[in-house]
């Protein structure tokens, strides 16, 4: 699929330290979603059309928020992996394990709807191959 990207949301991790995945929906409502394990090897990956309706009730919870982050802690807890969740190209919040940053009260609540609506969108079982 191509175009423009409405909301995306990358899971990553230091090369050769976790999987990776990356799940795209499209302006247009189409969606894609990839991974990899530690060593770039392809995993599970699909791609769907959304309805019209969700389409706009995930642009309305993009929209809905400021998307502000505030220093809460300093933590010692170094980890390889994060979420980056993007809308439109920028950057609207990176989540990591003892994540410094917080989120305000209704970006929080719109990432946890995001999140929800998001976590349908994956293949369910990884390819199967035939002899």
């Amino acid at each position: 699929m191509t175009g423009d990207i409405a909301f995306e949301i990358d899971r990553g991790a230091v090369p050769h330290t976790g999987p990776t995945s990356q799940l795209k929906i499209y302006a247009a409502g189409g969606w894609t979603y990839s991974s990899a394990d530690k060593d770039g090897v392809a995993g599970l990956s699909g791609q769907g059309c959304l309805d019209d309706k969700t389409l706009a009730h995930i642009r309305a919870l993009v929209a809905s928020a400021a998307w502000t982050s505030t220093d809460v802690i300093h933590c010692m807890i170094a980890s390889n992996a994060s979420t980056t969740y993007l809308a439109n190209g920028k950057v609207l919040f990176t989540d990591r394990v003892c994540n410094s940053q917080k989120l305000d009260e209704k970006s929080e609540q719109a990432l946890a709807e995001l999140n929800r609506i998001t976590a349908t969108l994956r293949p369910a079982k990884a390819p199967c191959c035939k002899p």
